[in-house]
C-alpha cells in the first residue's frame, strides 16, 4: 500500500509543479525559480499530510464486511442487544 501512496504522491507533485505549456503529462517537477521552490515545498507538505492521513486510516476487512452484508441481506444476521449495550457502556467509560 505504501508504494502506491508514494507513486500517487509523486504524480501529484509532478502535476502540481509542472509549468504551463511544458507538454507531457509524465513530466518531472519543474524547478529553477524561487517561486517553483515555494510551490514544491507547499505541495510536498500537503502530500506528506495526505500520506499521514492515509497511513492513519483504519484498515477495513473487506471480506468481513462482505460476509456481514450477505448475512443481513439473507436475514441471518443476529443482533445481540446485550452485547451492544455492554460495548457502548465500555466505550463511554474509557
Amino acid at each position: 500500500m505504501d508504494l502506491s501512496i508514494n507513486r500517487v504522491a509523486t504524480q501529484v507533485v509532478a502535476t502540481a509543479t509542472k509549468k504551463p505549456g511544458t507538454g507531457s503529462d509524465n513530466a518531472t517537477p519543474a524547478t529553477g525559480s524561487t517561486d517553483d521552490a515555494g510551490i514544491e515545498s507547499g505541495v510536498s507538505l500537503k502530500v506528506n499530510d495526505l500520506k499521514a492521513a492515509v497511513n492513519d486510516a483504519p484498515v477495513v476487512d473487506q471480506e468481513k464486511v462482505r460476509r456481514i452484508a450477505a448475512a443481513i441481506q439473507n436475514g441471518q444476521y443476529v443482533i445481540n442487544p446485550e452485547n451492544i449495550a455492554k460495548r457502548l457502556l465500555a466505550a463511554e467509560l474509557q
